[in-house]
C-alpha cells in the first residue's frame, strides 16, 4: 500500500462511518492509518453524540476534589480573556485546558490556575 493508497482509504473509511454513525448517534473519527506492504491498521474512535467530551467529564470530577471555579469561567491576563475549558487528566503537569478569545487553546498547571484566580 502507498501513501496515497492509505489516504483515500481513510477518506472512504470516514465517509462510511458517517452512516453508521448516523444510525447510531454515534461521531466516528478515524485517528491513524498505518501500513506495510501486506497489512493496514486503523484506529477509530466513537463517541455518543449526547455524551460530555471527556476534559469536561473530567474537568467536573476535579472540581469536587480540588474546589476548582466552574466550567467557562472566564480570567483575565496581560489583558486577554481566557475561559477555562476542561481538564486532561494524562497530563501531569498542564492538566488545565483554557482557550483565549481567538478559539487558540492553551495548557497551564493546577498552581497557575489558582494564583490567576487569587489574583497573584
Amino acid at each position: 500500500m502507498t501513501r496515497l493508497q492509505a489516504r483515500k482509504l481513510r477518506e472512504a473509511i470516514h465517509v462510511a462511518l458517517k452512516d453508521v454513525g448516523d444510525a447510531f448517534n454515534v461521531n466516528f473519527k478515524v485517528k491513524s492509518v498505518k501500513y506495510t506492504q501486506h497489512d493496514v491498521t486503523v484506529k477509530i474512535i466513537g463517541q455518543q453524540r449526547d455524551s460530555e467530551p471527556a476534559i469536561v467529564r473530567d474537568y467536573h470530577a476535579m472540581s469536587v476534589r480540588l474546589n476548582l471555579p466552574e466550567l467557562g469561567s472566564v480570567y483575565e491576563i496581560d489583558g486577554r480573556n481566557y475561559k477555562v475549558i476542561g481538564w486532561n487528566r494524562s497530563a501531569r503537569k498542564y492538566p488545565v485546558l483554557i482557550e483565549d478569545d481567538e478559539g487558540r487553546g492553551y495548557k497551564i498547571s493546577y498552581e497557575q490556575l489558582i494564583q490567576v484566580i487569587s489574583g497573584d
